[in-house]
């Protein structure tokens, strides 16, 4: 039981960390409806190559995994922060790891007094608040725009 304690513990401030550094990159780079845009445009593209698609995004790859081929890019070589890249490689690393430490979206972890005196956090997380991964994973997963 001590041990997923303290797994939960390193959890939530490996989240807490992530989300305060995301916190402060993400505030310019991604639209709220960058996603929508994309989705709708990969729905109703034309299997015609020659046809530009227009899409409502600073920032586009489209990468073909297997040959490592840019298929389709927009400023794709501009450097630009992770945005909320990182945020979502954070939850998927979770929620991959929930059934080997024996945790659940439901499970409570409290947080402890090094994630609860991070600066910056919108959540307002105090030493000792018993909070659930879902939870946490919601806080994570809110749009970081100031």
């Amino acid at each position: 039981m001590k041990n997923i304690k303290k797994i939960s513990t390193i959890l939530l401030i490996i989240i807490l960390i992530v989300y305060l550094s995301i916190n402060s990159f993400a505030f310019e780079i991604e639209e709220a409806t960058d996603y929508i845009w994309l989705q709708e445009e990969i729905e109703n593209a034309s299997t015609n190559a020659s046809d530009e698609p227009i899409l409502n995004s600073r920032y586009i790859v489209v990468l073909d995994r297997t040959s490592k081929t840019i298929i389709y890019g927009k400023s794709e070589n501009s450097r630009v922060p992770m945005a909320s890249t990182t945020k979502i490689m954070t939850a998927i690393v979770l929620l991959e790891n929930l059934e080997k430490n024996n945790l659940t979206l439901d499970s409570k972890i409290e947080v402890c007094k090094q994630a609860a005196a991070i600066g910056g956090s919108r959540l307002g997380l105090k030493t000792g608040d018993k909070v659930s991964i879902n939870d946490l994973l919601y806080g994570l997963m809110l749009c970081s725009r100031k």
